[in-house]
């Protein structure tokens, strides 16, 4: 070979190889990138759990301590909101807590439902909206 062919073969390598490196190095931003994103949704996913379970510590304080009866309210808090609604029957509430978390992409609500009497909790279930 001639070297003129072998800097051709060698600039040709090295493109290549740019080439290669140059995809790794973009896959792996991309990669940073969602697994970043899917961090953020989570954390607004727990912060929206634990804003509608605070409604319904609210609600449970107010059913065992204040006894409306019925009744609903919403709170704004810093970064989201709780709506909540108590319902009475007998000596049970059964309490419904929707927190929910807004960010400029992304809204993640949560549903908690307990039940109490004048012991405290009863039973509860949550679920993602």
């Amino acid at each position: 070979m001639n070297k003129a062919s072998d800097a051709g073969f060698v600039m040709i390598s090295t493109m290549i190889v740019m080439l290669a490196a140059s995809i790794i190095v973009v896959a792996f931003l991309l990669m940073t990138f969602t697994v970043t994103k899917n961090a953020s949704y989570n954390e607004q996913d727990n912060q929206a759990f634990w804003i509608a379970e605070a409604g319904v510590q609210y609600a449970g304080w107010q059913a065992e301590y204040q006894n409306p009866g019925s009744f609903s309210t919403m709170t704004v808090l810093m970064n989201g909101q709780y709506s909540v609604s108590a319902t009475k029957q007998g000596r049970t509430y059964t309490i419904v807590s929707t927190g929910t978390v807004t960010s400029t992409a992304y809204t993640s609500t949560r549903v908690v439902t307990q039940a109490w009497n004048q012991n405290g909790p009863v039973s509860d279930t949550w679920s993602e909206l």
